[in-house]
């Protein structure tokens, strides 16, 4: 999957990425004495949040992603084969760095909350 992330001048693109992302329901349900039934308050659905898990082919390259995705800002993730999965994000939460003793790779995984 060829899955790009960037903020201007760079950008970062893995030997592969997983994306796991969730949106949030603002309804309320208001429980009723004496009824059986709930009333509801309606509200639209959050935007996205969740997680991105990229693959590297070493630790110099899983460290660059690091970095660079430790400088405050808005990211733009784009995948010309799942264009479901474009968006503009910021990194919520902790970046996390690790290897794949088995076979050399690195993954760096992260949180993010959609942005408009």
């Amino acid at each position: 999957m060829p899955t790009t992330i960037s903020k201007a001048p760079a950008s970062i693109q893995p030997l592969a990425s997983r994306v796991e992302s969730k949106r949030e329901s603002k309804n309320i349900t208001h429980d009723i004495i004496g009824r059986t039934d709930v009333d509801v308050t309606f509200g639209g659905a959050s935007l996205r949040t969740g997680t991105v898990e990229m693959l590297f082919s070493n630790h110099t390259a899983a460290r660059a992603a690091e970095a660079f995705l430790a400088v405050p800002g808005v990211f733009t993730l784009a995948d010309s084969e799942l264009p479901g999965l474009n968006m503009r994000f910021v990194v919520s939460g902790a970046i996390e760095v690790a290897v794949w003793e088995t076979i050399t790779h690195w993954t760096v995984k992260f949180d993010f909350t959609e942005v408009v």
